[in-house]
């Protein structure tokens, strides 16, 4: 019996975020490249292929941050969500964006469960993703106070999203716990014209 694709089955996304330690390097591997590749594609489809395109490493300030850091504080309202430092904001002409992970820190000693457990992201009015933090917190540090801040909790999302020029960002996230510092990282890229940034 032939397999279906989750496409033939009806299936237009999959907003899951995977525990790295469930994923195989390899797999990551390529997603990464995978994600790359996609992020290109959608860059040349905007820009027309005759221009010289440079691929670099994802920074706070292209996503909306003021600072290269990623810092950020749970809303002041419990089980709700809330904006992150990403509200409403728009990525830069010429510039565009794949995420494919997230990466959780505390830095709090002693906060042993995420003050935030989902990140909800917007993109161009249409919500894209929905991630869960909590289980990925929970699945690769259960009850273990130690570990928090020591190694980051890093989930992989198996649908990375892709942003392209112009389009406004908006990253809620669920608080659970109010008024609280957490640093939520995100592994990506940035595609963009040759000289921007990048001149080889």
């Amino acid at each position: 019996m032939e397999r279906l694709s989750l496409a033939d089955m009806g299936v237009s996304l999959v907003s899951i975020l995977m525990p790295r330690d469930d994923v195989p390097v390899d797999v990551i591997h390529a997603i990464r490249m995978g994600s790359i590749e996609k992020l290109v594609q959608v860059a040349r489809e905007d820009l027309g292929s005759g221009m010289r395109l440079t691929v670099r490493d994802l920074l706070p300030v292209d996503i909306g941050y003021t600072n290269q850091e990623y810092t950020d504080t749970s809303g002041a309202t419990d089980n709700a969500y809330a904006a992150t430092s990403i509200s409403a904001d728009t990525i830069a002409n010429n510039t565009f964006v794949v995420v494919w992970g997230v990466r959780l820190h505390f830095p709090i000693v002693g906060v042993t469960s995420p003050p935030v457990t989902v990140l909800r992201w917007t993109v161009g009015g249409a919500r894209v993703a929905q991630w869960s933090l909590y289980n990925i917190a929970h699945t690769q540090h259960p009850d273990n106070v130690e570990a928090f801040g020591i190694r980051p909790i890093t989930g992989i999302s198996l649908s990375p999203i892709i942003i392209r020029q112009n389009m406004p960002l908006t990253v809620d996230a669920y608080v659970v716990t109010v008024s609280t510092g957490f640093v939520v990282t995100y592994d990506g890229a940035v595609c963009e014209p040759e000289g921007s940034i990048l001149k080889p």
